[in-house]
This record gives structure tokens, sequence and C-alpha cells, in this order.
């Protein structure tokens, strides 16, 4: 029985703490009529005083705390502190961190320019820096807080005794605020590790100007369509005040009168008030009241309303129809009101004309626009009608005018044949193929000729002219012209259950067709059924009984039952039963059930069927009565090493259990292994009791126990309520009863115990001290099982339960889930049940079975019992189970008899475990002994993989022979493992002779095991090259017949994986070796490993990780191969070098000078603990004002840098060409001139940015915002953690836009130094060039150590260097200059004598340009413009005449060069 009475008691106390706590006043300060009000806590709290001013309060954390403490620097407590005159706060890992000092304002009502001064003072100068800053709140004391500008303080490294002034801090946002005000100065963490600082506050003033009028503007009055009255009211303050009213169409006013009375004095609340006219109708207009104190101006807040609408003109009324008129808004009828003015249309008899033209019983409004002409419908003919108009304005709610003058016109007399006919009511719900009652229209003409008239078809509806007569899906009625009457008489018929709904056409007479509206439901509705009742009659059979009371739309063809052990039974699901009745239709029915299973709950409902489906009652349950003991029979079929145990069937049992035993009570005397519960009771209300009971055969001290109570699925039992000790001596045989308080319907002795305090939910333990263990748990600890632990029908709640005699232990482990010897170890009893409460049988007997044969599942009445020994007693007893299980049957006992067959027994073969393939096992042995034999040999064996022999020395065949006499014999048989494979051997060792025979089983495991290798270590020798050590410990199975290491650039390298090399070491089996791993990579890392194979296949060691050296700068050699317009650069090989990378310029340096964009983050250093510092570099050519950047921390992949700790803006002015250096409060390893800033506080993960105020831009960003890279920002084998980061003297700007991914530019802008290397902090080398290379020879890729250079001009000079590339880019090479070679026109002949030479000549006709070679063909042309831009390039041409038509005409010198097939190069100028 669950009970919270204990549990609400405690609430309530800790509510009503809690009221306390959060109506704790310290008083308030009202400020005075005059400034300014101050506080110099001279007098209180004075110099020794432990009280704050009336208003001031300190507050730890949340909670306010006004326990002052008399302190001084010296003092380390975290308390606030009377620092002397001074109040204060110190933090610590406990209290105050954070704290605050808050003043409590009533109100500043008249009060206006509110300033606030006052003094902060450094007590205790300690590694953290805490912040003390000015916030204000109109919330409370504890919410609603934000920061006022101007107030931060940061305590950083500043002296003890500094003294830092804030002067007339803005406070206007709390200007003349009617309620309270409260100011606070908090106390918090910013950086650094260690104690905390101390802060006092002093010499508070809060100061404001003259009061200001209280000025309220209140609603307009008098509102009509061309004027109103403004209202508002002021209050002086004690001065006079000038009043008057801004207004006008818009809320910028425009506008000004003076108000009513114009002037107004004192201190009370005056009304004032303006009368506008010649406004506007229906227009919005806006006004505020105003004061004008001398040159103090109070504006009320802003109101406004809007004018009346004009009552309409005119309408027009025209256009008459048979049936309809026109009508239109005109500019008369809008009678000077706006556009956006609605109207609503009325006829006089009360009807409005709606958006359709139809008349209805509510108004629409619509603008004039928007109703332009409307056709008005559905009149009568030859009939005068009325129509007039009101407006309404826009104000919510809206108000409107009278009606506007009446306009009058007639419809037309109808001389057309005409039909009209009346309404029917919807017929609502109708069984399909079933008629609904008879309903009726009436159809009349006018004008008509004598043409039939006729009405219909419509589906689901048939027609007759007469109420009982024949009903046709149309009619068509005979009528003589004229003037025409007729009823006709309808009904629903529908044939499917749907919706009916449509309109039935009635046509002829030479009158236009009408239609009717008709509609209604077919429907097929089910029967309705009750399930009346169910009960079990026995373990086995019960009765459902159930009535069909209605048969809905069509006859019940089926009824029954359904039943099932799963809720919500129906036809066709899993596990559910159908019973069928005899019968039909309506009526009662009994359903008898049989073949259930005892104690079990039951499902039921009953159903019925018809055409519209299957309906079902409500769900009924019904327990089954539990199953009882079944009687054993006596055993048959004995034999010496058997029998068949039977029994009779008992009624509702789904199995049966099944025990043997040798002891006739199923076991042996013992004692109980320790206390444990012996009964547990969970009665109504606090009525709740445990039994202890002690077994063990001697007196127990009771104060080595403590009872636990774990509630609602918790994992702890703390706290005195739930974990109590108990006391005294517990003689064995006895019990100790313990009870809750509240307890009383035991009237033995019991002892009151606070954690008897359990509901049927809860688990309760028995805790032994001294092993520091469970000797009992009820339940599971850490498991809420819901309302109750259960077990079948077995529950915990509102229950007793008794220990069964046989339990001689408690749980002592955890169970895995629920209680899962409740069915097992407890009997239940009824709620309240105490008879059994002071006392415990206990058998005091270990449980003591046959192997095999405790608790087996049988399904039948008899189960065959073999494996016995002859001439033995044995004893069985028999439990049915169903829902419940029953009691143990009667024991019966039965001898085998005497054994006179041939019978062999064998001892147990040990497992042979784990051994080599084609070796040979340690040799085991088992004993065949035998009974009653013949005198035949015995055979043992064969069975593949072992071998036998009668001597531990051999020889060992693969089958044994062995001779005997007959009778009784016995031999020790040795075995051996011999293993031809690597596979598992599970193998029958067969013995026969002698008249009978037996199996063995014979185990064991071949295996071919690998080698076993290590990977010692891995030692760098340079940028390609290292040396891995590796050694095989274990050979395995087979001889190692190759060794070596693995290296790769990707983790877990193994033999043939991508990127693998593998270096085989010259040597094999055991052994260490070290192979020299070559022809690496520089500055990348490498996964390596040994590696070793045998016939067991390879194995593998540890991973190990290296890396190689950075790769140096190559070194660049001269220039060959120079012409006038190419050369080949040239440099030594870089061993490690993955690729180089060449620049060529026409400049030495590489580029052109030019500044800084803007600062820039020129070092950073992530150094041991909190040693962090920035280096910022202006190479921007001015000084610049450090006023405008902030330094931004992005910890942890955050997208925002919040927070006084994450965002700091610098000051200072920092000249060009010099560094500022900012550093952690904990930083100390750099000696030079550093400044504190909270965000220098990153690891290698976080990203920095330097922010821009005035462009609200970054100017610099190392890392990437938003992204968390793991430990560190890497590139390659670079890092960011635990270095120092150097930024590259040719970096002429930062970072400006957050790059996609991670930190691109570590590579290419940083040199990576060593952690805590600050050498270069402090200055920055800045070469400020813009880079400057020749067309296509910037950062050129090559593999080789030389790369060609064309496309140059003739006799100028060139420059290249060279960077190797591998897992870092080096440093650039040494630079080479190369001037290019003048062209020398060659004339005469060449210096072969008697060789003619190859004239080129180049000309331009029609924009073609023409090249005519007089000798050699023409291999290549390239043509350039003078700035060496390539115009035009071809290759293999091998043709003396070339055309070139693919140039526009510049009017331009150009240089066309050309190469023939002899690779002689001429290049002329020409003009094109």
């Amino acid at each position: 029985m669950k009970t919270h009475l204990h549990k609400t008691f405690g609430n309530a106390c800790l509510l009503f703490t809690s009221l306390l706590a959060t109506t704790v006043m310290w008083g308030q300060v009202t400020l005075p009529g005059t400034s300014p009000y101050s506080e110099n806590f001279n007098t209180t709290p004075g110099t020794t005083g432990t009280s704050y001013p009336t208003g001031w309060s300190s507050y730890n954390g949340t909670a306010v705390d006004n326990a002052m403490t008399v302190g001084n620097a010296a003092s380390t407590s975290g308390a606030n502190y009377n620092y002397g005159s001074k109040i204060g706060i110190l933090g610590s890992g406990s209290a105050f961190a954070p704290g605050s000092i808050v003043l409590r304002l009533t109100n500043t009502t008249g009060k206006s320019g509110l300033k606030i001064s006052y003094d902060v003072i450094k007590i205790r100068e300690q590694a953290r820096s805490n912040s003390f800053d000015l916030e204000i709140s109109t919330t409370s004391a504890t919410s609603g807080f934000t920061p006022v500008a101007g107030g931060a303080y940061a305590s950083g490294s500043l002296a003890e005794g500094t003294v830092t002034n804030y002067t007339d801090i803005d406070l206007s946002a709390i200007n003349n605020l009617s309620g309270n005000v409260w100011i606070r100065w908090k106390y918090d963490e910013i950086s650094g590790s260690g104690s905390r600082d101390g802060i006092a506050l002093d010499n508070v003033v809060l100061s404001w100007g003259a009061d200001a009028p209280t000025v309220t503007t209140v609603a307009a009055s008098a509102i009509a369509a061309a004027s109103a009255t403004l209202n508002g009211t002021v209050n002086a303050n004690g001065t006079t005040t000038a009043a008057s009213f801004n207004w006008g169409i818009s809320s910028a006013y425009g506008n000004s009168i003076a108000a009513t009375p114009s002037s107004v004095s004192g201190t009370t609340v005056t009304g004032i008030s303006a009368a506008l006219n010649s406004l506007l109708p229906n227009t919005q207009y806006y006004f505020r009241a105003v004061g004008i104190s001398g040159s103090t101006v109070t504006n009320g807040t802003g109101s406004n309303f809007y004018t009346a609408a004009n009552t309409p003109g005119l309408l027009t009324v025209n256009n008459p129809g048979i049936y309809t008129l026109d009508i239109t808004v005109t500019t008369t009828s809008q009678n000077s009101n706006p556009a956006v003015t609605t109207y609503a249309i009325r006829e006089t008899n009360g009807s409005y004309v709606q958006a359709n033209g139809t008349l209805g019983v509510n108004p629409v409004w619509r603008t004039a626009a928007q109703w332009g002409t409307i056709t008005v419908t559905g009149l009568a003919d030859n009939t005068p009608y009325t129509f007039s108009a009101k407006a309404r304005n826009q104000a919510t709610p809206a108000l409107e005018t009278s009606f506007g003058p009446d306009a009058t016109q007639s419809t037309l007399v109808n001389t057309l044949p005409t039909l009209t006919v009346g309404n029917i009511r919807a017929f609502g719900e109708v069984c399909v193929n079933q008629f609904s009652n008879t309903s009726n229209f009436t159809v009349e003409g006018i004008n008509l000729t004598t043409d039939a008239v006729v009405v219909g078809p419509l589906a689901g509806f048939v027609f007759s002219e007469t109420e009982t007569g024949t009903y046709t899906a149309s009619v068509s009625i005979a009528q003589t012209g004229g003037t025409f009457s007729k009823t006709v008489y309808i009904r629903f018929a529908p044939v499917d259950a749907i919706a009916y709904s449509g309109n039935i056409a009635i046509v002829g007479g030479g009158a236009p067709a009408v239609t009717i509206s008709a509609s209604g439901t077919g429907i097929n509705t089910l029967s309705s059924i009750t399930t009346i009742e169910a009960g079990a009659l026995s373990a086995a059979t019960a009765k459902v009984t159930s009535e069909v009371s209605i048969e809905g739309c069509s006859t019940v063809t089926e009824r029954g039952i359904v039943y099932s052990t799963s809720a919500n039974p129906l036809i066709g699901g899993t596990n559910v039963i159908k019973v069928t009745d005899a019968g039909t239709g309506i009526g009662n029915y009994t359903t008898s059930l049989s073949g259930l299973i005892g104690g079990t709950v039951y499902h039921t409902k009953g159903y019925s069927v018809n055409n519209g489906g299957v309906t079902y009652g409500q769900e009924l349950t019904f327990t089954t009565d539990p199953v009882i003991a079944p009687v054993a029979t006596d055993a048959t079929n004995i034999t010496h090493n058997s029998f068949t145990a039977n029994w009779d069937a008992s009624a509702g049992a789904a199995s049966y259990r099944l025990d043997v035993s040798e002891s006739a009570t199923f076991g042996s005397s013992a004692p109980a292994t320790d206390l444990f519960f012996s009964e547990y009771v969970e009665g109504t209300s606090t009525n709740k009791y445990v039994e202890i009971f002690n077994g063990t055969g001697a007196s127990v001290d009771l104060s080595n126990y403590r009872v636990r109570l774990y509630s609602n699925g918790s994992s702890s039992a703390s706290g005195s309520a739930n974990d109590v000790q108990l006391s005294g001596t517990l003689a064995n045989g006895s019990t100790v009863v313990l009870r809750n308080s509240g307890a009383s319907i035991y009237s033995g002795t019991a002892t009151v115990v606070a954690s008897v305090n359990f509901n049927g939910n809860d688990a309760v333990a028995l805790y032994k001290i001294s092993t520091a263990s469970n000797v009992d748990i009820i339940g599971r600890i850490g498991q809420d099982p819901g309302s109750a632990w259960t077990s079948g029908s077995l529950s915990t709640m509102d229950q007793t339960l008794v220990r069964k005699a046989s339990v001689i232990a408690g749980v002592t482990v955890n169970p895995t889930s629920g209680f899962p010897t409740l069915a097992t170890e407890w009997d239940a009893l009824p709620l309240n049940d105490v008879s059994n409460l002071g006392t415990h049988t206990f058998d005091g007997i270990a449980p003591s079975f046959l192997a095999g044969y405790e608790n087996v599942t049988v399904n039948n009445t008899q189960f065959n019992v073999t494996g016995l020994t002859p001439e033995k007693h044995y004893y069985y007893r028999v439990r049915a189970v169903a829902g419940n299980t029953s009691g143990n049957s009667n024991t019966i006992e039965v001898l085998t008899i005497a054994n006179t067959q041939p019978t062999f027994t064998v001892t147990e073969l040990a497992n042979f475990g784990e051994v080599c393939a084609n070796g040979l096992s340690t040799v085991k042995n088992m004993t065949v002994s035998g009974i009653n034999l013949t005198t035949d040999n015995i055979e043992v064996g064969p069975a593949a993989g072992f071998t036998f022999a009668t001597d531990a020395a051999g020889p060992f065949t693969a089958t044994l022979t062995l001779t005997q006499t007959g009778g009784t014999y016995s031999q020790i048989v040795y075995v051996r493992f011999e293993p031809t494979t690597a596979t598992v051997y599970n193998t029958n060792v067969t013995i026969a002779g002698g008249g009978t025979s037996i199996t063995t089983v014979a185990n064991g495991t071949g295996v071919n095991k690998a080698a076993v290798v290590a990977t010692n270590t891995a030692e760098v020798l340079s940028a390609y090259d290292a040396n891995v050590t590796g050694e095989v410990t274990d050979e395995g199975c087979s001889l190692v017949i190759e060794r070596g290491i693995l290296v790769s650039s990707n983790p877990s390298p193994v033999i043939g994986g991508t990127d693998v090399i593998a270096y085989s070491d010259s040597g094999t089996g055991i052994g260490a070796y070290t192979v020299n791993v070559s022809d690496l990579f520089g500055g990348t890392l490498y996964y390596t490993r040994s590696y070793a194979i045998n016939d067991g296949g390879t194995s593998y060691g540890q991973v190990l990780t290296f890396t190689t050296n950075p790769v140096p700068a190559p070194v660049a050699t001269p220039a060959t191969a120079v012409t006038a317009n190419s050369f080949t650069a040239n440099w030594d090989e870089v061993f490690g070098a993955m690729s180089y990378r060449v620049d060529v310029s026409e400049s030495p340096t590489f580029g052109s000078t030019a500044a800084a964009t803007d600062l820039f983050f020129s070092e950073y250093v992530e150094g041991s603990s909190t040693n962090k510092y920035l280096e910022i570099y202006n190479g921007t050519g001015a000084a610049v004002n450090l006023s405008d950047y902030r330094v931004r921390l992005y910890s942890n992949g955050s997208t925002s840098a919040s927070g006084s700790a994450n965002d700091v803006q610098l000051s200072g002015t920092l000249a060009n060409g010099s560094t500022i250096v900012i550093r952690n409060s904990g930083a100390s390893i750099y000696s030079g001139s550093a400044t504190v800033v909270a965000s220098v506080n990153f690891n290698g993960n976080d990203a920095v940015a330097l922010y821009k105020i005035s462009t609200n831009s970054n100017v610099d960003i190392i890392g990437r915002i938003g992204e968390d890279p793991g430990v560190a920002w890497t590139s390659g084998s670079l890092t960011t953690v635990d270095k120092t980061l150097v930024r590259k003297a040719s970096v002429i700007a930062g970072v400006t836009v957050n790059p996609t991914s991670g930190f691109p530019t570590l590579a290419t802008e940083w040199d990576v130094l060593p952690m805590n290397d600050v050498t270069n902090l402090g200055t920055h080398t800045f070469s400020g060039s813009t880079p400057s290379f020749v067309p296509g020879y910037e950062n050129v890729a090559t593999n080789g150590v030389n790369l060609p250079v064309s496309g140059l001009l003739p006799n100028k000079n060139y420059y290249y260097r060279v960077r190797a590339v591998a897992g870092n880019t080096s440093n650039n090479s040494n630079v080479i200059a190369v001037t290019t070679t003048e062209i020398v026109a060659k004339m005469g002949e060449n210096l072969t004598l008697g060789q003619p030479v190859n004239a080129i000549s180049v000309y331009k006709q029609n924009n073609v340009i023409n090249l005519v070679s007089s000798v050699d063909a023409i291999q290549s042309v390239t043509i350039f413009d003078l700035s060496g831009k390539v115009l035009f390039n071809g290759d293999n041409y091998n043709t003396a005449v070339i055309a070139i038509d693919k140039l526009n005409s510049n009017n331009q010198v150009i240089i066309v060069r050309t190469v023939t097939v002899n690779n002689e190069v001429k290049t002329l100028k020409m003009v094109f």
C-alpha cells in the first residue's frame, strides 16, 4: 500500500523554509528630495561593524547572505567582508564565486539625469583575476540585471590597495521609474587558477538633476467626424510647467496646441485637455501630452484615435430585373469619406446585402471600391425595395454612423414561364437497402407551357406523385400550362454506406430548370453486444455470458466470444481463441470454456457479426484457479540404471517440474549462510514490517548490519531515513521484527527503524558492515518496477510475504531485473496478515538433487530418469506449472535393481586444449572399468586425432586392444592428442568388447599459431630515413621464415595495404632486429610496425609512430641553357623532399614594398600551464588607436565570444612598426612588457580573433570560429598545441574571412617553434612587400631538380628561388640571378663555310600575320606583347610558310618568336 504522508510533510516544511528565504527583507533606500544620495560606510558598518546600511545587502550566488565578517588583506575565507569602513567580497571554491553587493531603491520617480560615482579597492592580490562589475535591474535582487556601460572592473594583477575611481557613470536607464530598482556590484571569475582576489566598495554617490514634471497622456474623447478632445494629466513636481499637446496624422506629430490649463504648478496631478476641429473623417490621429519646465521637456506616452466617418449619402438603385436590382455606392454615397471607409447596405425590412448579392441577417462591411455596383438577387417580382447605407471608421472597435437617406426602386413584372420549389429537410442516417420516412416538397409555376414537369433523378432518392404510390428514380408530371402547383413525395433509399448530397433538377413547362437540394447518409451500423459476466469455474474451466441487444442495419449471423492471455483479444489475433455460439440474432448466451491454464489471467469479449462487420463487447478478465499439486504415482520400467517417474494430471497445468534426489527430504541439513529477511509486510497506510531470521547456528551481533531503503528506483540509500544501523544480539533460531513508526497492526515486540518506510515498488537490502556486502535484497536496487514487484499473480503491493522454510540464504547479488525469487522463495498472504510475524519456520536443509534432475520441465505425466546406480534408493516429486506453480506432490521412493548385464564405465578425459598441428600433446588418461563382462577383447578407438596406450611412455597407436578374462575389469588407458590440422577436435572414443560398449568424448584443438613479434623502437635519423627495431619473441607453431618492418603514412599498416612499404630483415627466427627505412618524406608522420611470417600466417607488432625531420631549404645552383627568352633553373636535391616549388620574378625580393592592411597577430604562444601570449603587430605605416580593437576567444568550437572573459577591448596607441604583447594573468615565462587580457586563455584547439569595432569585422583569425578540431589545429606535422607560432615576415594581412575548415594558413604563414619559446616575443620581422612573379611562375610544382623557364624577354634580369615540399614546406632557397641574352641578327652566311643562312621574314596582310622561312621549316611560333603577356602560342607546324589569323589588330608592338626544326630561335618585333 503506497503512502506519501511522510514525504508530503517533508515537502511542506521545505516549502515553508523556501518561502521564508525568498521573502527576506533588508529595507530599501528612498532617495531624498534633492540630489545626491551618498554612502561611505563610515557609520554602518564603520571600522568594526558587521551589518549593512539600510537598503544594502550581500548575495552568495542567488542566496542572500548578510553575515558580514571583519577582514583585511590577510583574510582567506570566502565571505562578505567589512574591510575597514569598506564593504567587499572574497570568493572561494564554495562561497561568493559568484557573489554580489546590492543596493535597493524604492523608486526613482521624478529623478532624471541619474549618475553614480564610487571607488573600487583591490584588498587582496592572488593568482586569479576577478570582476566587480556594475549592473542594474528592475526585476529582483537576483535576476534581470544588465551591465552598465563604463562600470566593468577586472582585478587582474593590480597591486593590493589600488583604488579605481568611477565618476558620473550614466544611469539614465533607470530615470523616473515608479517601481523598485536594484543596483549591484557583481563579483565573478575572469581567468586564472588558485586563490581569488579580495575587492571592496566605498564612497558611493548617486546624483540626479532637477525633478522633471510627470506627464500622462489620456485617451481622446468627444470624437466626431471633424473634431475630438485631447486629454492628459500633469504633475509639475514643484515646478511651473507649460502644458500642451503634440498632434498629427503620424507619430512624428507635426502640430502643437496649448492645453487648458496651459500652465500647471504644485505637486498634484492636474487634468489638461485641448479641442481639435476641422479634422478629416475616418482618419487616424496621433497625440501626446507635453510638459515643459524650464529646459526640461517631458513627453507623455503616445496615443492615437480615429475620427468618425461621415454618414453616407444617397445610394444609386437602378437597372431593375424581375428578381434583381443594381445598387451603386457613388461619390455622393461616400460623402467625403476616405477610400478605406467601409459601408453596410440595408434593405428597409432589416436584411443586409451580402457580398454575393443575396440578402442576409448580418451586415457585410466593404469599401466603396469593393461594393462598386452590386446586383441584389433573390427579390420578388413587381415589388418595391428601399435601401440605405451606414459607414464605420477603422478604429478597434469601429465606430458606426447612422443610416443615410433611403433610395427606392421596384422589380419588374414576371411574364416568363417560371418554376419555383420549396425546401426539404435533410434525411439524416438511413440503413443501406432500406427506405427513409417520406418527405415532400411543392413545385409551383406560372406562365407555363403544357410540357410535362419532370422531377429527378438524383442518386439515392426516389419520387412519387402520391404518398403511398410507386416511388421511382424520377417522375414526370402532366399539366395544362399557365399556373401550376404540385406536391412531390420523396424517400431516401441508400445502397451504400456513404454520404449522399446533391440537387434535384426540376424542368418543364417551358421554364428554366430549378433545383432543390437533398441530402442523407447511408449507414450500415454494426450490432450492439455486451460482455455481461466472465468467471473461472476451476483451474481449467470458465464461463462467459454475453448479450446481443441490437442487431444494427442487418441480421446478426454469428455470435460468440474470444479470449486470450493478452489484452484486447480480436478474431484472428495472436494466441486468440474464438468460440462460436450456436445461436444468432438478438439474445443472451453463455459460452463454456475448457482446457485453460490454471492461475492465469484471461481477457475475453463477446462478439457479434452482421453485414456491417464484427462488433465486440467490453473486455472482461478472469483468473483461473491456481493449479494444485499433482499426485505422484509409483515408478515403472525400473532397471539397474533407470526408471520411469509417473504422476496424475493436474487440471489446468501447462507443464510440470520434476525433482529427483537420493535424499527423501531432497536435501541435507545445513545452517543459514547469514541473516536474511524472513517476512515482509506491506500493509495499509504506514503498517510496514520486516522480520529478520538468524539460522546460522550461533548468536549474531546486529550492530554489524544495516537496513537500507532504495525508493522509486534509486541506486542510493543515503541519509538517516534510508540507511539505519541495527543494534543488539540475535540468538540462533530467533527473529527480530522491525517496524515503521506508524505501524500498529502487530502487537508483538517490534523495533522502530526509519528505513522500514517502503512501498510495494521499493527495494530493501540487509547490508553487512564487516564484509561491505548485502546479505539479502528484496526487489532490485536501482530499478523502479512501477507500482509493485510482481511474478505471475504474485505482488509485493498490499501483501504479506513469508519466506519458505527451505530457504537458507538471502539474495546477495543485485538481480539483473525485477524480483526473481518472489515466486520461488516466498509465500504470499493477504493484506495486513501478521499471524506469522515474530517466528519463522526453518528447515535448515541444503537442497540436494540428482545431477540434471532439478526442476526438470516435463510436458506430460511421465518422464524417463536415467544414469542411475544399481541397487540404490531414489526419490522423486512433481509440481504443476501454469500461471502459478503448485506445491510439491507426494514423494515416491524407487529402488533400482541389481545390474547383471555386461557394463562399462569410464572416467572423464580432460580437455587437451591447444596443441600445434602435427605436434604431440602431453599424455592424459582415463580409467575403463567393467562388470559382468564376457572374455572378448576390448577395443579402444580409433578416434581421429587421438592415440592410445596402456603405458604413459607408449607405444601409442590409433587403436588399442585390451585382453581380459571376463567378469570384473579395470584398466588405465593413456591418451595422446596428435592433431594434423588447425581445427577443433571433439571426438567420440568408442570402447567396445566384453559383451558391451560405451563412448566417451576426447576434446582438443589443433592450432597453427603465428609468431609473436613486438615493435620495440622507432628512431628518426633525418628527413628521409629512420631505424625501427622489432623482435620475434615466440616463433609459434612453425619456424619464422621472414621478419621485417612495415612503414606507411596510414594507420595500422599491413602487408599489401595502400601506401605500405615492407622492409624485410635478412634474418629469421627468434630475436631482435633493426631495419633502416629510407626514401621517406620529410616532416611526415609515419606509422610503423614489425611483422613476422610462419606457416601460421603473418603476425604484427604494435604500431609506433615517428615524424621525420622537416625538409630543409634546397640549395639553388646557377641557371643553364640561358637564351634570349628562356633558361633552366637548377638546384641540388633535398633528401626527403616529395616535390619542389619554384618562384621566378623580375625582383630580387620577389615583390614590391607594401604596408600592412591592418593590425594582425604576429606571434602565438601556447605554452605550459597558463603561459599563454599573443603578439599584435602594426605595419600599417601609421600609429593605431587600440581601443578600436577587441581580442575575442571562441572556446571548444563556440560561435560566440560573449562575456568579459572572452571578449576584451584593448586600450592605448600602437606605433607603426611596433608590437603589443598581451598575456594570460598566470603567464610568467616572458620577462618583457605584457598586458593582462582575460581572453588570452586559449588552448591549442580554440579560435582567437582580432576584431575591429569601427568596421564591425575581424582583421585576423587564428583557427576557425565555430569549429572544434579536437586537441589542436593541425596542418601536416604542424600543430598549435604546446607550440609557439611566429608569423612569417612576408605576411602583410591577417585572415579576415572565417575559413571554411580548419586553420589553412598554419603551414603557409607561420613558423612553428617549440613549447615555451618566447625568444621572438616583443619584436616582429616584417618585410612589407607585395609578391611579384613572372606570370605562370609562382609556386610552380615540379618533381625534378630543374625547371625550364620560357617566355622571357631578351637581355633582362630574372631571379629564381626554390622550396622543398614534403610533410612540411621548407624555407626559400638562396636566390639565383639570371640575365637573358641579347638577340644577335644573323647576316650573310653561318660560320660553317658554305652553309646558307636561314632567313625568316614576318609581315602583316589583311590582319593576318605571315611567316616565311627561307631554309628550315618552322617548328613553333609564340607571340608576346611588350609586357611579356603571351598572345599566341602554336607548335608542331613543321612547314616553311605559316599564316596566323587568330590575333585582333590593336595597333601595338608585338614580339614574334619562332623556333625551327633545327632548334634555331629567332625573335622579331612588328606593329600589329
